[in-house]
């Protein structure tokens, strides 16, 4: 069985960082190039391991022996920077950075668990039938009612594999 793991807001308080880095620049991130952020929070020494949820590093040293798959949706370089950069990479046996919708990719949806927060994303999971599903309540989704769920969790340490 293989558990994809979503990374923001999720795994990660992304929007914390934004406004750290909102903050930095004094800009709004959306007139930020994406490109350009990992060399902002690099010269500002924005340490992004601080943006982990506290639960994130203990769920993944407690299940780092299954077949733990990062997906994430959104710009590729953007998201690896992140990952790279909060060090929980090496938890993973795999990365898939997408900008599909998660229902849409070439994955084994019957054999996986997966974990997300985004409402859409989730629909889209649940469309193709999976294994099963787990959403995140935190981050700015975390007040949008989902119909079709049957698993919500507000902690990563609520969650049994």
């Amino acid at each position: 069985m293989k558990v994809y793991v979503d990374f923001d807001n999720t795994l990660f308080d992304t929007h914390s960082f934004v406004l750290k880095l909102e903050e930095v620049t004094k800009k709004k991130i959306s007139a930020l190039d994406l490109a350009n952020i990992s060399s902002i929070a690099k010269e500002n020494k924005i340490d992004l391991k601080k943006f982990l949820y506290q639960d994130t590093l203990n769920f993944l040293e407690k299940y780092k022996d299954l077949d733990l798959i990062l997906l994430t949706k959104g710009d590729y370089e953007y998201q690896l920077f992140k990952v790279e950069e909060t060090g929980i990479i090496k938890y993973f046996k795999e990365k898939i950075i997408t900008e599909k919708s998660k229902g849409e990719l070439n994955i084994d949806y019957k054999n996986g668990i997966f974990i997300d927060d985004n409402p859409k994303e989730i629909e889209s999971i649940i469309s193709q039938n999976p294994y099963r599903i787990i959403r995140m309540k935190r981050g700015k989704y975390k007040d949008i009612a989902i119909d079709c769920l049957t698993e919500e969790v507000s902690n990563l340490n609520e969650i049994k594999l």
